[in-house]
């Protein structure tokens, strides 16, 4: 009888533990299940509506070239301000920060008027910006967004057209470039003959071209200026340099000797 009524408290504690058991593993995957919830409800948008009677903010954007690479995002708001100090933090109307996308992907969060795109490929691209709270949530007015977006046109590289090459003859005499500027135009080729008494390399800097030359005769340089600016030309003479620390490496002495002017189109 004993071992009878023994063998029942085992199978009852058994069960019990079971169940607990049980329950517990699947309290612990509806908990973690709840949590991925919430993340996903956390980065789910929730409009935040003007007052009615509040000054409605406004966004404004524009893409501009930048002068040395890629394109810049400009950023013009009303009755807004940027608030990066206070982002994550609770809703206060009227300031949070920007969200800016490229062809429908966000690319990041913006804290002020301007921001740097980097380089497009080729082509259309939608750019847009969203004006948002600090708590992330995008502001509108009447479940409208508030946004902006243009469409920016990346044309083809231009190839060196030698039919329609702008032909620049200039010498460098005891380190001093005749003439000391270069002017061209967006998107012309452009075909330098140069002519040395010092053996180096001639240097457009930010366009980054370098060429031999020796003063045995005329060093042809041939590109297309498809960047608008002002660039520094420099020459870094052969063998001249310094030892770069503890080093081996020589590195290049940069003397500035005259600059290439790049006008709009």
């Amino acid at each position: 009888m004993n071992q009878i009524v023994a063998g029942l408290i085992v199978l009852v504690v058994g069960f019990a533990g079971g169940f607990f058991f049980s329950n517990s593993n699947s309290s612990d995957h509806h908990a973690l299940s709840h949590e991925e919830g919430g993340e996903h409800t956390m980065h789910h948008e929730t409009l935040v509506e003007v007052p009615a009677g509040s000054p409605v903010p406004s966004v404004s954007l524009e893409v501009l070239p930048d002068p040395k690479s890629g394109w810049n995002a400009h950023i013009v708001t009303n009755n807004f301000r940027f608030a990066p100090e206070r982002v994550s933090t609770e809703h206060v109307f009227g300031e949070g920060h920007a969200h800016i996308y490229v062809d429908g992907v966000k690319i990041n969060r913006v804290y002020g008027n301007w921001y740097h795109l980097g380089v497009l490929s080729e082509g259309s691209h939608e750019v847009r910006v969203d004006l948002n709270a600090n708590d992330h949530n995008p502001y509108a007015v009447n479940g409208v967004k508030i946004d902006d977006t243009v469409t920016v046109v990346v044309e083809p590289k231009k190839t060196f057209d030698v039919t329609q090459a702008k032909m620049h003859s200039v010498s460098i005499v005891e380190r001093v470039l005749s003439p000391q500027t270069i002017t061209v135009v967006e998107g012309e080729s452009v075909h330098l003959k140069i002519m040395t008494d010092e053996s180096g390399e001639f240097h457009i800097a930010g366009y980054e071209i370098e060429k031999e030359m020796n003063t045995s005769g005329i060093t042809d340089l041939m590109f297309v200026a498809d960047q608008a600016g002002r660039y520094a030309l420099e020459l870094h003479p052969e063998g001249d340099g310094h030892m770069d620390g503890n080093h081996s490496t020589m590195e290049k002495e940069d003397i500035e000797i005259g600059f290439l002017v790049v006008n709009p189109r």
